[in-house]
């Protein structure tokens, strides 16, 4: 079991599973903001194009204070992912020895 575990931890703190997984939940945080920016400006001025609804002032700030929302909520998860991958290298490098430059003999 001992060896198992060492091995799936070997696994999973490689650098390219590491880097997917980030990937993986920056990309789902973007989604957000995608949405955020459709359902809050995009389809409101085409709806106001065509003639289909009109918005108040207030609507106008409620779309805007939504994305703003989105952004930082993408903002934050960002963030997060930064601290948890900095202490996630910095445990990978406890007990590394550091290179030492090779001197060189004249």
């Amino acid at each position: 079991m001992k060896k198992f575990m060492e091995e799936f931890k070997a696994f999973a703190l490689r650098g390219n599973v590491m880097d997917m997984a980030v990937g993986v939940l920056i990309g789902g945080a973007f989604t957000g903001i995608v949405t955020s920016l459709t359902d809050n400006f995009i389809n409101p001025i085409l709806n106001v194009i065509t003639g289909g609804q009109t918005y108040t002032l207030q609507d106008v700030a409620g779309f805007a204070s939504t994305f703003i929302s989105s952004l930082f909520n993408f903002l934050i998860t960002a963030l997060v992912l930064f601290f948890l991958l900095k202490g996630v290298n910095t445990l990978m490098s406890v007990g590394r020895k550091k290179d030492v430059p090779a001197t060189i003999k004249n």
